[in-house]
């Protein structure tokens, strides 16, 4: 028997009618184009009958491979984010120190006494007290 055409799944094929090249049976013997005497050979297209295993398989490692893309990204993003962080905090420090420098210089030339640094300046407690007016 030659089988010069594609197979399709479930697909029932005779020698006689492979023969005149008849149109392939997809729908099984209750096609009006093949007669009910002639032989049939159910060809059943095993490439697409693959087991549930075989899928739960393909499934599995689709999804660690998802996993995995997404961990990278996520760990790239993160060193991005860290990375733009340091970089603002010193343009922020940067920008503190020029602030108070030209503060400093202000006061100098409006004769404001020269304020102790932060770090070494004391801290005091204040206290709010509110005085009661006399009756």
């Amino acid at each position: 028997m030659l089988l010069t055409r594609l197979v399709a799944p479930e697909t029932y094929i005779c020698e006689e009618c492979e023969g005149k090249e008849l149109p392939i049976l997809e729908d099984g013997p209750g096609s009006q184009t093949h007669r009910g005497d002639h032989h049939l050979l159910r060809i059943h297209h095993l490439a697409l009958d693959r087991s549930e295993r075989e899928k739960l398989d393909q499934t599995t490692v689709r999804i660690n491979a998802l996993e995995t893309a997404v961990n990278e990204r996520l760990e790239a993003l993160g060193s991005a984010v860290e990375t733009r962080i340091a970089t603002l905090e010193s343009k922020v420090e940067a920008r503190w120190t020029s602030s108070n420098s030209i503060l400093r210089r202000i006061a100098l030339q409006l004769n404001v006494p020269e304020l102790e640094p932060e770090a070494e300046a004391p801290t005091k407690d204040v206290t709010v007290t509110r005085k009661e007016p006399d009756d």
